[in-house]
């Protein structure tokens, strides 16, 4: 799964760097309604399971800038 956007978080196991990738969440009509973590990667190497990062991270965060068609500071789009 590709993220389309990737901050940096901390390790719910380690408490070092991972960065967590998020796709947008969709509602009924198309609208967006947040984001979902769909990737995680730790620099010391701790894994979760895509429940676990979903668990850990939320779902349908509140909808970022960049899906609103502005660009937001701070975090990095993937390509």
């Amino acid at each position: 799964m590709v993220s389309q956007r990737i901050t940096w978080e901390m390790c719910p196991r380690c408490g070092r760097p991972a960065a967590v990738g998020w796709l947008p969440a969709v509602g009924i009509g198309g609208d967006p309604i947040g984001e979902d973590p769909v990737e995680f990667d730790c620099v010391a190497g701790c894994q979760l399971s895509s429940s676990g990062i979903a668990a850990v991270f939320g779902t349908h965060r509140g909808t970022p800038l960049w899906c609103r068609g502005a660009s937001a500071g701070g975090e990095v789009a993937a390509e």
